[in-house]
């Protein structure tokens, strides 16, 4: 793909090292409530290292869970309110799709 194109990592499990290489791609970065469970250690440094601009959230893997408290989680790893969470995510997915 060129560097240009938009790229979506869905779910993204991923390093912290992995993130940084894909985000030189123009790629934003969704992740599940799998980032909330025991031992994603390097899901969380992924999503710490991040730009908040290419965060998305999602509920569709494998685990049906609320997505309440990824939000939450999200939230407070942006030292943010929620409600400036679910803003936030709206417009990098219209960024996303706009791109």
């Amino acid at each position: 793909l060129p560097k240009k194109h938009p790229v979506l990592m869905h779910c993204f499990s991923g390093s912290a090292e992995t993130a940084a290489r894909l985000l030189k791609r123009n790629t934003w970065f969704s992740f599940s409530p799998l980032l909330l469970r025991e031992g994603s250690l390097s899901m969380r440094r992924a999503f710490a290292s991040l730009p908040a601009d290419r965060l998305l959230l999602e509920s569709d893997s494998h685990v049906s869970v609320s997505l309440e408290p990824l939000y939450g989680y999200a939230a407070l790893q942006l030292r943010e309110e929620i409600s400036q969470v679910f803003s936030l995510i709206r417009n990098n997915l219209y960024s996303f799709l706009n791109a």
